[in-house]
């Protein structure tokens, strides 16, 4: 018995080879709904190259050709020499022409661990969407890797663990999902890791992979009543079936909290909150409950609810208490090391006059808080969040007695080091130096100054120089440790002594209306803390406000206005004075008279800016020479001609280089621009300024 693939004799075993390469494609996609109308199609495919390397890409070239207008579905299928697929590609909604060849391009990235080897090509055409078959083409090209075969498979993994959260006595289900590269049969290991590294569980699968097919593994573990509280993670291990090589650990592929086990707890804290996906004002209401058979302290009892403040800014909080609130306290931390779901808490404790909390009772402290700019925070991501107005115990808000904790469980941590605490600084008129606390094993620091980065300090200290006084500054800092990094600290913001120089405020404008003046002006960019306004002669504090309404005025009456900016006690200059006057609407004949104050707002004035068109002798307060008017405006440079126009009968002549140039009339005229040149020349004798001696930029003006 004899097979045809792609004009190449193949014997029975590749006759069988072709069927299983047929059988595969309805195992992965099922029969057809319905065979699609019998069309004679032809196929063909090349790859280019047909020999790669693993790492490399190949493009396949599928060639299909039909007697009849098709939109078909192109699938391209790879598989080694045992027949296991080892990629898959398709391209839908292909327009096929009658009687004309369609190319159809897949470019196969070849992986770079795949083993040396040949492998099959085969195709399928299909109705668009899958919709019937029209042909399959089993072995239609063939690929050659080579210099792969010593690389191991690669694996991905993850893990979801439900509930996330839960007290001894309890299961949690782990769903650990697992995908491969390549094709390969390993052994996967699902491992819960105890807090203090023990190995709680291990169980183990035996799998087949396809390529780039993501298997699941589910397990279980019932929580001990003796289990360690605390963070648990989820380990994934891949290993070579006779666990010769490890393929792949995911040593966080997953998490979840064991709480104190409720048994020995003296107290509880039970939750309420609210529904809303995102707030500008989380309320979490805390209530702590004695659990125990004797009275306790309640200066000992602290609780915590744990989010993420989304966006750092200063925090406000305030509540009500079922106790005196004046023996209540409430306080944010930054978590030095965040969790994926918490990096800040806020904890409510309570003071020595507060008492004690008898047996049974409880006591509640239910509170709102936000951010200083009012932005929202997401709750879902929040580690204490229940989504719920009813109150219900909660281990995800934990109860601390005496300092330890007794009650929930805190939240996993994420492996980076702490950011460095006690951020100082100290200031000076054009410094600031900045320290903080040495974070053990850490490499490095990197700093934040004013939004520059600053990186890979080995000390912990950094100064800022050539700052100006009075000026205001933020920093912050993180550490790094192996390759690891920290989250920022909260940022401090300092001022460098001295006084700040202000400048004045500009484009200050009067809007005048019958009985009222509007004045404005801009913004200064510097830090101020306010601005004055004099009016008429008094200075008025209008805070940051740039803009001031003097009302009540009288129509048609005059009245000056000047800013200043300031800084605390610093006192930038006082813009320009500028004068407005109300509008005056008459009702009626009216006089108008007009006074000139000739020794009012006098100023020198600039010698540069009179000149004079001619060479008057013996006089020497000149101090510019003059060349322009009529003349000039119709002055040709090229043939040096200009034209009197109705100055001197409309004449055109050489009249420019005469009288500017000092050229004799009738002289040489073929120069071009002779009269510019020559007015300069002739300034020049006269001691003017060269133009690039002119550190004012005046031309021809006189030392």
């Amino acid at each position: 018995m004899f097979v045809r693939f792609n004009k190449i004799r193949l014997r029975l075993p590749a006759a069988f080879m072709a069927c299983v390469l047929m059988l595969s494609v309805f195992g992965l996609f099922g029969p057809a709904n319905s065979a699609a109308a019998e069309v004679s199609i032809e196929t063909s495919a090349e790859a280019l190259p047909a020999t790669v390397s693993p790492g490399s890409s190949t493009v396949v070239n599928v060639n299909v050709k039909s007697p009849e207008n098709l939109s078909v579905l192109v699938d391209l299928e790879i598989f080694d020499a045992s027949l296991k697929k080892v990629a898959q590609m398709f391209k839908d909604n292909v327009n096929v022409t009658a009687g004309e060849q369609t190319t159809v391009p897949f470019t196969w990235s070849v992986p770079a661990n795949l083993p040396q080897g040949s492998y099959i090509v085969s195709l399928g055409i299909f109705g668009a969407g899958w919709n019937g078959q029209y042909k399959w083409q089993a072995g239609a090209a063939k690929i050659n890797v080579s210099g792969g075969g010593s690389s191991a498979p690669g694996f991905t993994s993850s893990a979801a663990a439900t509930p996330s959260s839960l007290a001894p006595g309890n299961s949690v289900g782990i769903d650990a999902t697992v995908t491969a590269s390549v094709y390969a049969e390993a052994l996967v290991d699902v491992n819960v890791i105890r807090p203090d590294g023990v190995k709680a569980l291990v169980q183990t699968f035996a799998q087949t992979f396809e390529a780039a097919q993501a298997k699941h593994f589910p397990a279980s573990w019932a929580v001990p009543q003796d289990a360690p509280a605390g963070p648990y993670k989820v380990e994934i291990d891949v290993l070579k079936p006779d666990r010769t090589q490890t393929y792949h650990v995911n040593a966080d592929a997953g998490q979840f909290t064991v709480a104190s086990s409720t048994s020995g707890s003296k107290i509880k804290v039970s939750v309420k909150t609210n529904s809303n996906a995102s707030t500008q004002q989380p309320s979490p209401g805390l209530e702590i409950t004695n659990v125990s058979n004797e009275p306790l302290n309640l200066s000992d009892m602290k609780a915590r609810y744990y989010f993420t403040i989304d966006g750092e800014k200063p925090l406000a909080v305030d509540f009500w208490t079922t106790t005196a609130k004046a023996n209540v306290t409430a306080r944010f931390v930054k978590m030095p090391v965040p969790s994926a779901s918490a990096d800040y808490y806020l904890e409510i404790g309570f003071t020595a006059a507060a008492g004690t909390l008898a047996p049974n009772a409880k006591v509640g402290v239910y509170t709102w808080f936000n951010k200083q700019d009012w932005s929202s925070f997401n709750q879902t991501d929040d580690y204490s969040f229940t989504n719920s107005s009813a109150v219900q115990d909660s281990v995800k808000s934990t109860g601390y007695l005496s300092g330890h904790l007794n009650w929930g469980a805190e939240p996993a941590l994420l492996d980076i080091p702490p950011y460095p605490s006690n951020l100082t600084a100290a200031a000076a008129d054009t410094s600031i130096a900045v320290t903080w606390d040495a974070v053990v094993d850490a490499t490095g620091y990197d700093v934040e100054a004013d939004g520059r980065l600053i990186e890979n300090l080995t000390e912990s200290r950094y100064t800022d120089s050539w700052l100006r006084p009075g000026t205001w500054h933020t920093y912050k800092v993180r550490t790094k440790q192996a390759g690891k990094v920290s989250i920022w600290s909260s940022p401090l913001t300092v001022k460098t002594t001295g006084q700040q120089v202000l400048p004045a405020p500009a484009n200050v404008k009067a809007k005048p209306a019958e009985t009222a003046v509007t004045v404005t002006w801009d913004r200064l960019t510097e830090a101020v803390t306010g601005y004055d306004i004099e009016v008429d002669g008094t200075v008025t504090d209008v805070s940051t406000n740039t803009t001031y309404q003097h009302s009540g005025l009288v129509s048609g009456s005059q009245h000056s206005y000047r800013v200043r900016a300031k800084d605390g006690g610093t006192l930038g200059p006082w813009s320009d004075l500028i004068k407005a006057n109300t509008i005056f609407v008459p009702t009626g004949p009216f006089t108008v008279n007009f006074q000139v104050d000739t020794s009012a707002d006098r100023a020198p004035i600039s010698p540069y800016i009179y000149g004079t068109n001619e060479d008057l002798a013996g006089i020497d307060k000149w101090g510019a020479r003059r060349i322009g008017g009529n003349r000039m405006s119709t002055y040709n440079w090229e043939n040096n001609a200009s034209n009197a126009g109705a100055d001197y009968f409309n004449r055109s002549d050489n009249y420019i280089p005469w009288y500017y140039g000092g050229v004799p009339w009738g002289g040489n005229m073929d120069e071009p621009g002779v009269g510019v040149a020559g007015f300069h020349r002739k300034s020049l004798e006269k001691g003017s300024l060269h133009p690039g001696d002119a550190a004012d930029g005046r031309v021809c003006g006189k030392r």
